[in-house]
C-alpha cells in the first residue's frame, strides 16, 4: 500500500508539473508582449474612392486648364488651387518655377464603381500652355502625387519629378489604410505612364495636353497594429492558470481528508487512509477535572468518531 501511495503523489506530481509549466510560459509570454504589436492584414472593397492630388510647377506661367470628370466639364476654381512665385509655401523651389497649381478633389470621393458614365475617362486636367516661340519645344514641369486625405499641399523638392510638360499621362492609383493606436492614416500607391500624343495638339504658339487620373483597383488594402497582449489577457491568463490547477487538483487528489476521493484513486482503485494512532485513555482519565480543564482530549475526534465518518461518505474503504 507504501508503494501505490507513493505512485499516486508522484503521478499527481507529474501531472501539476506540465500544468504549471505550460500555464506559466503563456503567463510569461503575455507579460513579456505588453509592450510589443503583431500586424494583421485585410482588404475591403469600396465603391468610391478620393483621387490623389497632383502638384505642378511650371516655369512658363501661360497656361489654362481645363477638367472634366466622366465627360462633364467642371468649374476650375473648384479643384484647382494656384500658387505664385511669392507664396510662402513655395520658398524651397522658388529659384526653379514660376507657378505651382494643385489638381485635388480635397476628400469628395469622386472616383466610382461602376462609373455613371460608361468608356470615359474617370477625371482628366487638360492644359494648354502658350509657346514662346516656334522652337519652345523643351518645356519641363514639377509633377508630384501626395495623398489629400493626409495633406492639403506638398511642395517638397525631393518629392518632385521632372517631366516633360507637352506628353499625355495617366496616374493610376489604388489607396491602403494602416491603423493603430494614434488612428488611422492613409496612403496612395500610384504609377504615372505616358499615352500617345497626337502631334496636332501642338499646332501655332500653343500645345495641349493632359494628365488622366483613373482608379487602379477599388480593393483597399488594410493593416492593423494589435498589441500582442493586454493587462485584462494578462489577468485571465492568471486566474485560469489558478482555477485550472485548483480543478486539476480537486479531481485528481480529491477535495481533502474526510470526503470523496479523486479521480486518480477511482482509476487505481485505492484508497488511501493515513494511520491514526490509538489512544488507550483509561475512563478515569476521561473523567478527570484536570483533563476536562485543559480539553487534551476533546480537541481531536476519537478513532471511532473518524471512522464513522469514513463509512457514512464510502461504500467501499481498504484500511492498512
Amino acid at each position: 500500500m507504501a508503494v501505490m501511495h507513493q505512485a499516486i503523489h508522484a503521478i499527481h506530481g507529474l501531472v501539476v508539473l506540465l500544468l504549471s509549466g505550460v500555464f506559466i510560459y503563456n503567463l510569461v509570454n503575455g507579460i513579456s508582449g505588453l509592450n510589443q504589436t503583431v500586424q494583421s492584414f485585410s482588404a475591403k472593397t469600396n465603391s468610391s474612392l478620393v483621387p490623389p492630388a497632383v502638384t505642378l510647377c511650371i516655369n512658363n506661367p501661360n497656361y489654362n486648364f481645363s477638367i472634366t470628370v466622366y465627360g462633364v466639364k467642371r468649374v476650375n476654381k473648384d479643384f484647382l488651387f494656384t500658387y505664385a512665385q511669392d507664396s510662402g509655401e513655395l520658398a524651397a523651389i522658388r529659384e526653379l518655377v514660376a507657378k505651382c497649381w494643385i489638381f485635388t478633389t480635397g476628400t469628395e470621393p469622386l472616383i466610382q464603381s461602376p462609373p455613371p458614365t460608361p468608356n470615359v475617362p474617370d477625371m482628366v486636367l487638360t492644359y494648354t500652355r502658350g509657346l514662346l516661340s516656334q522652337n519652345d519645344t523643351n518645356s519641363p514641369m514639377y509633377l508630384n502625387v501626395f495623398d489629400p486625405l493626409e495633406r492639403s499641399s506638398l511642395f517638397q523638392y525631393n518629392q518632385f519629378l521632372y517631366l516633360e510638360a507637352d506628353a499625355n499621362r495617366v496616374i493610376s492609383f489604388s489607396r491602403t489604410q494602416h491603423k493603430d493606436k494614434n488612428g488611422v492614416k492613409h496612403d496612395i500607391k500610384y504609377s504615372i505612364m505616358d499615352e500617345y500624343r497626337d502631334p496636332s495638339w501642338t499646332s501655332g504658339l500653343s500645345a495641349t495636353s493632359n494628365i488622366t487620373i483613373r482608379a487602379d483597383s477599388f480593393i483597399i488594402l488594410q493593416t492593423e497594429d494589435n498589441p500582442r497582449s493586454t493587462g485584462w489577457s494578462i489577468f485571465r491568463e492568471s486566474f485560469t492558470l489558478f482555477g485550472v490547477l485548483y480543478s486539476f487538483y480537486l479531481a485528481l487528489m480529491g477535495p481533502g481528508k474526510f470526503r470523496p476521493w479523486g479521480l486518480l484513486h477511482k482509476i487505481l482503485n485505492y484508497h488511501h487512509i493515513e494511520h491514526i494512532p490509538y489512544r488507550n485513555v483509561s475512563d478515569d482519565r476521561d473523567s478527570s477535572p484536570i483533563a476536562k480543564e485543559t480539553g487534551a482530549l476533546t480537541n481531536e475526534p476519537r478513532i471511532e468518531e473518524r471512522l464513522d465518518i469514513y463509512l457514512s461518505r464510502f461504500d467501499r474503504a481498504k484500511y492498512h
